[in-house]
Formats: structure tokens, sequence, C-alpha cells
């Protein structure tokens, strides 16, 4: 249960500090009560939500500087990540890592904003996998999700979506090179496009 509410967290089926609702979410997931306390609970424990005494829960909701701390931490593990992959990376996985990035790129013209984040979540996931150190790929997935639940996007309009996408392949394009430093060029600056958003 905790996985599926999870999932429509990071497609932005809800946003950032909106309540989650237990009668709602036992409608809506077609749950027992006790099924979604422990969802809710687990949430909490993840970081995504927060129990607000008196009032129930709620998705977080991160001030700027709790962004920019938690981009200064992304950035330091996924450049020494990228360091890691570019040694480690078979022809096979880049082809995996290439198909979700030109998956993302087709369904900028008409996929939904809810395929996209599917998508977006699928390249970057594809593109951990291969990392030897599994404790750091799931790490990475954890810290990017929970930094990027609901609305909170560096995909301001068609520019951010083809900017994120061109990232993707160019990112690609460096894993074939087997370039470390301009993968790692490339992460820091599309972990930080949300800056530069207005």
């Amino acid at each position: 249960m905790t996985e599926r509410i999870r999932a429509d967290i990071l497609i932005g089926a809800y946003r950032p500090g909106e309540w989650l609702r237990q009668m709602d979410l036992q409608e809506t997931y077609q749950a027992t009560r006790f099924q979604i306390r422990r969802a809710l609970d687990d949430l909490v424990l993840m970081g995504l939500a927060e129990h607000v005494p008196n009032r129930g829960i709620r998705l977080v909701s991160p001030s700027t500087e709790e962004r920019h701390q938690m981009t200064e931490v992304r950035v330091i593990l996924e450049r020494e990540a990228a360091l890691s992959l570019v040694e480690n990376v078979r022809d096979a996985d880049i082809t995996l890592i290439s198909n979700a990035a030109e998956a993302f790129d087709r369904a900028i013209e008409g996929g939904s904003y809810a395929t996209l984040r599917q998508l977006n979540h699928h390249f970057h996931r594809a593109m951990n996998r291969p990392l030897p150190n599994t404790i750091m790929a799931n790490l990475l997935n954890d810290l990017r999700e929970r930094d990027l639940p609901g609305s909170w996007t560096g995909w301001a309009g068609a520019s951010g979506l083809k900017a994120s996408s061109q990232q993707h392949l160019d990112m690609v394009d460096a894993l074939r090179a087997r370039d470390g430093e301009r993968l790692s060029n490339i992460i820091t600056l599309h972990i930080n496009r949300w800056k530069t958003q207005p």
C-alpha cells in the first residue's frame, strides 16, 4: 500500500503541503484503515510526509533553504556515482538508459504530466541501476524522489521539458564515451536546474 501511495505522490497526484486524509485514501485505494495508517507512518519515515499534531498527515513542503541543502548533498553523491558508473556500465546498460531517455523525449509532445514524471523516474533509476554500490544507488533514488514529489520540478513549460530531455540525452552520450567528468558536469547542471526557474 505504501508503494502505491508513494508512486502517486511521485507522479504528482498529490501536491506538496496537501493533507493526506485517511478516509479519502481508504476509498481511493480500496484499503483498510490499518493499511492506510501503516502507509502514512511509512511515508513519514521516508520523509515524504509529516505528522502535524491534532491535524493529521500532510506532504512535506520544504523551504528554499532545505531544497538548496538537498541539492548540495545530491550533487556531491551524484558526481561520485557518475565516475563509478562510467567504469562499470555495460553496453546493455547504456542501451536501456538510452531507451529510457528517448521514451521521455518522445513523450514531451503529447504525454501527460503523470506519464512524464513516470518516464523521468524510470530514466534516473536506469542510470543508477548499474552502480556496483547498491546502497548508493538506492540512496540516490530516495534523495531524488524525496526532492521531487508533486509539483516540485524544473520543468517550467515546454522549454524546461526540452532542456531536461536534452540533458538526459547528453548523459547517454557521455556514458557511451565513458567520460566521467562530462557526465558529472551534466548531472550537476541537471540537478541544479530548479534554481534557474522563475
